[in-house]
């Protein structure tokens, strides 16, 4: 499975010769393995890529990822299921018990809360992390008293001063870059998932029609501190940049190949530990054991900010 990352921003063309990647540019070839690709972001409009290039990458698993100009998740091109059980498998995960996905929800958003505990204690917010830490306690089945929200309103307020979450539309600098990281991250949660035979659209807490991808909405939760927190330590190091800009973009994309993911009693690059996830919650499914669930925490002695 590959582990590279292809970040196209300027006119070119993008095809296929002898089972290799070509990124043409100026005449100029630049040739990679496909077995080498996790995912290509395409965020320009002058770039063009051949349809036996968009159905070879797929048949590899490798994720296609298109990027508005707000820095927004556009459109995605995933691979169409191979896996040997599909068919058990979507037929298991249609059917999951409403139990179960509550117990799954309230692990998903403690470990969510945890690692944002542990972002905060990491820059010094000793006290909020620790009442973050007493928030992770509090969850319930399916979060029915919506603790998430509660220890958000928390956890913003201390992580970026004066900070107001903007989802869509953003221009400012701190939101841009969470809306441009939060798209990699789930493009790679969706690659996962899909790799795993699980179908993307039946989640067990967003249950959005319109949405195809709710199952990689709920298991991306765990994995948003790590983006915030290489964000944060980013734009401290860089303290000069006023706009999200192609050399930012090129150190939040690298999050996914950063090793301080503490998973299945082992340290993981963060796309690997959402490979560990998304099969965790496979076997959970199939064997109804949510003891089965491989949940990531932050392993800050590993944590090197690029």
């Amino acid at each position: 499975m590959g582990y590279k990352s292809i970040f196209i921003t300027k006119a070119c063309k993008l095809h296929i010769r002898n089972d290799n990647l070509v990124i043409t540019q100026n005449e100029k070839d630049n040739i990679i393995s496909i077995d080498n690709i996790a995912s290509i972001v395409i965020e320009t409009q002058k770039a063009t890529i051949t349809t036996y290039a968009i159905s070879k990458l797929a048949k590899k698993g490798v994720v296609l990822l298109y990027v508005d100009k707000n820095y927004s998740l556009n459109a995605i091109t995933i691979p169409f299921h191979e896996y040997s059980l599909f068919s058990k498998i979507v037929h298991t995960q249609i059917k999951i018990k409403k139990n179960l996905k509550k117990r799954l929800w309230r692990e998903v958003i403690k470990s969510k809360i945890q690692n944002q505990s542990e972002v905060l204690g990491y820059f010094n917010n000793k006290e909020s992390s620790n009442r973050l830490v007493n928030f992770s306690k509090m969850v319930k089945l399916d979060d029915e008293d919506n603790v998430e929200a509660k220890a958000a309103r928390l956890y913003w307020s201390e992580l970026f001063n004066g900070f107001i979450r903007i989802q869509k539309g953003a221009d400012d600098l701190r939101n841009s870059s969470l809306n441009y990281t939060y798209a990699i991250l789930r493009g790679a949660v969706i690659r996962s998932i899909t790799n795993v035979g699980l179908m993307p659209s039946f989640g067990i807490h967003h249950q959005n029609y319109f949405n195809a991808f709710n199952l990689a909405d709920d298991l991306i939760e765990p994995f948003r501190a790590f983006a915030e927190l290489h964000i944060k330590s980013i734009l401290r190091k860089y303290g000069n940049e006023k706009r999200l800009n192609p050399f930012l973009k090129s150190k939040y994309i690298e999050l996914l190949n950063l090793e301080f993911v503490d998973i299945d009693n082992q340290i993981s690059s963060v796309r690997v530990a959402i490979d560990i996830l998304c099969k965790s919650f496979q076997k959970v499914i199939l064997e109804n054991d949510i003891s089965l669930l491989k949940l990531p925490k932050v392993n800050f002695s590993r944590y090197e900010c690029l």
